[in-house]
């Protein structure tokens, strides 16, 4: 019994040395005229979650039909900046 509680509190040393590597590659660089609409989004996120807890829901349809049709306008005019859409099956 005092052999398997060495053993396992070793895999946890072991485990919590580990987790200070990182494993995820490192972000991708992102094209410039891309990161405007991305900005935008991030930024327009909180006003529409604000829009949600204050129960308005006319305020929450009008923001996100705004970033719609403003990521809607923004791809067609960048269409580099458009994601990969997967293969439909």
């Amino acid at each position: 019994m005092k052999k398997l509680l060495i053993a396992l509190m070793g895999f946890a040393i072991v485990g919590i040395a580990n987790a200070d590597t990182p494993t995820e590659a490192p972000p991708m660089q992102m094209d410039p005229v891309c990161k405007q609409a991305f900005e935008h989004m991030r930024d327009s996120r909180p006003k529409v979650e604000a829009a949600i807890k204050a129960n308005d829901a006319n305020k929450v349809g009008t923001l996100v039909i705004a970033d719609h049709k403003y990521m809607e306008d923004f791809m067609s005019k960048n269409p580099q900046c458009k994601p990969p859409m997967p293969p439909k099956r």
